[in-house]
């Protein structure tokens, strides 16, 4: 038989094969039980029931023989000797406790209450500034030295007559003519013409008398009629301010955690208590003239300024406060120093943190969704893949997407949680719970802690002095709050704390006052800084010196036959006066240094916005031109040149460059350009 019959065969017949298999295993199977002993013959009912019966009566016999031995009686083993060995106290350093227990109390929490972390202000920033401020002091409107200088002379310009012309009729009957008379007359009769100008067919000059800065130049504070609030009678009048800004990071986010860990899962939480309330901080600093920073000890350092002394300055010396810059949401009224009253020139760059956003959290999130709806929108659709027959999409709802595009999709609150609508979000669910001893929802990361070290207030900074800081803050201590019957009981305090929470009662029983402050650590010290110069230099224009070119091989190689000059305005704080006394430089070359004695000097007054002149005015400094760069003219237009810019080095030995985009304001300003610009029209 061949394979292939054989193939057949088993196709055709495997079920019959199968079968044959199991018939032959079940006879297997059959015959291999027919082969064992018959259990009936070994264990039957009656026996099985007599040897239950035979153990039964054997356990309970007595067996103590074969179990205990046979005691000999020893002196040890006497009764008394027991006994005193029973009363031997235990070692109980095995058996201790690595946290002590604590019996329960009826509440709604057995969860003890902790101190929270308070961690320490970072990235410390210091800055000298010298400027001037709004003061009380002045017993009169004008009754400081500068009111009582003579006006700045009036501005001639030269202004070409009018050519006389025939006049048409107008439509009242009139010349042209005889309405431009009409107008001088008039505006002579109310004091508004030009007063004192020569009529004539030559040129005449135009004076013009009572010079006033335009306060729309100014970028400071502007001061009010009187100020203080100590006496209603001080009115303003400009001081100068010379002193050390600093600000620092408070890690808000990180120290609200720390809050909710120690304290909103323990007994008799209270939000209004057991979030960060900041109450006050201090300012430590150290002299590093003669050390360096890594030197310091804890003896080195002296309390300078806290949030009284603040706000005792504030009130008696400041009038008023400058306008604050900083959002609400990244800072606190109790950390974040207010800007003193700076006349005319910007303060922002003392008063900001690179890391704090100029704008609010509300802002920062509409600007998101704007972008992240322009991005939606910026998307190409190609119309030739769209499935409008298999499209499983609904239509919303009358008012389901409230006038959005995609029901609030477009506007980018896909990434959002849509547990909280968009009313919660922005008033009292979400962003909008700021104030204090309120629960936040979304934390900001920091918030600006601002102080400053004055050199003419109390705690005198010295002027050629270096000096480091550091800061801490305080809080009022959840676990021993201002008022005592917030104050939690001791049951639900942690033992450590109670420990630290009962010293501060005893404390507050013999002085009568309550010490609720909790202190932070210590920030790490800055860097060293100091009082700045009373000086400053804004550059102007830059004349490029001439230049000849000569080959040296393949190279043409620049050789300067006249070395550049520029304009430079420099400035210096009176004392005496109380602002800026600004002169002109028309030429100053490398190597030079930039002092002047000015005929007449024009100097603004920022309380009145007159502008008052002082003669033969010497401002004599000690800042040296290194080098001068700029002034060259560019490809595109020959009428402009580059930014020309200025290496500087001052007495105190700090090199810095003063360039003419960054200085055009107040070279301007001081310079008086557009007033002369407006004039020479």
């Amino acid at each position: 038989m061949d394979m292939d019959k054989i193939k057949s065969f088993s196709l055709a017949h495997f079920e019959k094969v199968v079968l044959a298999g199991i018939v032959a295993l079940s006879g297997f199977l059959v015959y291999r039980g027919a082969q064992l002993p018959d259990f009936t013959n070994e264990k039957t009912p009656e026996q099985l029931t007599q040897e239950a019966n035979t153990v039964k009566l054997g356990i309970d016999d007595d067996h103590t023989e074969q179990i205990i031995p046979e005691r000999k009686e020893t002196s040890a083993d006497s009764i008394v000797a027991r006994t005193k060995q029973l009363y031997k106290p235990v070692d109980p350093t095995t058996y201790k406790l690595s946290k002590i227990w604590v019996g329960e109390t009826t509440g709604d929490s057995v969860i003890r209450r902790q101190d929270p972390l308070l961690l320490p202000p970072i990235d410390l920033r210091t800055m000298g500034v010298v400027c001037a401020i709004a003061a009380n002091g002045a017993r009169e409107v004008d009754g400081y030295p500068l009111a009582q200088l003579d006006g700045a002379d009036d501005l001639e310009v030269e202004e070409k007559k009018r050519p006389r012309t025939r006049g048409r009729r107008g439509r009242r009957g009139m010349d042209e003519t005889d309405d431009m008379m009409m107008d001088d007359g008039m505006m002579g009769m109310m004091g508004g013409g030009r007063r004192g100008a020569r009529r004539g067919d030559d040129e005449d000059l135009k004076p013009i008398s009572n010079r006033r800065f335009d306060a729309s130049q100014s970028l400071g504070y502007t001061p009010t009629s009187t100020g203080g609030t100590t006496n209603r009678n001080n009115f303003p009048q400009p001081k100068i301010g010379w002193f050390i800004a600093g600000t620092a990071l408070l890690p808000h986010r990180e120290i609200y955690e720390a809050y909710e860990l120690a304290l909103k899962d323990a007994s008799g939480y209270d939000p209004t208590r057991d979030t960060p309330l900041y109450y006050d901080f201090e300012v430590q600093r150290a002299d590093v003239t003669d050390k360096s920073v890594q030197q310091l000890n804890e003896e080195d350092w002296t309390k300078v300024y806290d949030r009284s002394l603040y706000t005792k300055i504030a009130d008696t010396v400041w009038q008023g406060f400058a306008p604050e810059i900083v959002p609400e949401d990244y800072r606190d009224e109790n950390i974040t120093t207010w800007i003193p009253p700076v006349l005319l020139d910007d303060y922002s760059h003392f008063a900001l943190h690179p890391r704090i956003p100029m704008l609010s959290k509300r802002e920062l999130e509409e600007r998101r969704l704007i972008e992240d709806e322009k991005n939606d929108r910026s998307g190409e659709i190609n119309l030739e893949n769209l499935d409008f027959q298999n499209d499983e999409s609904e239509l919303a709802g009358p008012g389901a997407g409230g006038g959005m595009r995609g029901g609030g999709g477009g506007m980018g609150y896909d990434d959002m949680d849509m547990d909280m609508g968009y009313d919660d979000m922005y008033s009292g669910g979400g962003m909008g719970m700021f104030s204090r001893g309120q629960v936040e929802i979304d934390p900001v990361d920091h918030k600006l802690i601002r102080f400053y070290d004055f050199g003419l207030y109390p705690s005198k900074a010295k002027p050629g002095r270096k000096y480091s800081y550091r800061l801490r803050y305080a809080v009022i201590d959840p676990n021993f709050p201002a008022l005592a019957q917030a104050q939690p009981t001791t049951s639900k305090l942690s033992p450590d704390v109670a420990q630290r929470v009962m010293a501060k009662v005893s404390e507050a029983k013999e002085s009568g006052k309550r010490n609720f402050r909790l202190w932070s650590e210590w920030s790490e010290p800055t860097l060293p800084d100091s009082l700045p110069t009373t000086y400053d230099a804004f550059a102007g224009s830059v004349t490029r010196g001439s230049v000849r070119s000569y080959t040296l091989g393949d190279r043409s190689v620049p050789v300067a036959r006249e070395t550049a000059s520029a304009k430079v305005l420099l400035s210096k704080f009176d004392f005496n006066l109380g602002v800026r006394v600004p002169v002109m430089i028309d030429e100053i070359k490398e190597g030079g240094v930039l002092s002047k004695t000015a005929e007449v000097a024009e100097v603004i007054d920022p309380i009145t916005n007159m502008i008052k002149k002082v003669t033969d005015y010497e401002v004599k400094s000690s800042i040296s031109v290194v080098d001068i760069d700029g002034g060259v003219s560019l490809e595109m237009s020959e009428e402009l040149t580059s930014p020309g810019q200025m290496l500087l080095f001052d007495s105190t030995g700090k090199l810095s460059v003063s360039n003419d985009i960054d200085d055009q304001r107040p070279f301007r300003v001081y310079s008086f350009a557009k007033e002369k610009e407006q004039h020479e029209k």
